[in-house]
């Protein structure tokens, strides 16, 4: 399994989508999240980030702003 991290618009069109990372490792997923949200690539609808590890990607999808996260299975073809 892996995640994929998407900058996006406010409305996550599939057009706007930019592919900043692939990740394996849950902990450089968190970290590349907690990364973007300090450079300002990304925004939480509201609040600070508490307990990352806890949220489930649905979770994360839509409580951040210009950001969007897709599990894959690897090596497998859609």
């Amino acid at each position: 399994m892996a995640k994929l991290i998407y900058t996006c618009d406010e409305w996550k069109s599939s057009s706007s989508m930019t592919l900043k990372g692939v990740f394996t490792n849950n902990e450089a997923f968190l970290k590349a999240i907690r990364k973007l949200k300090k450079d300002k690539y990304i925004e939480l609808n509201n609040g600070e980030i508490t307990d990352l590890k806890e949220w489930p990607i649905r979770t994360i999808n839509n409580n951040f702003i210009y950001l969007y996260v897709e599990e894959i299975e690897l090596n497998e073809l859609n």
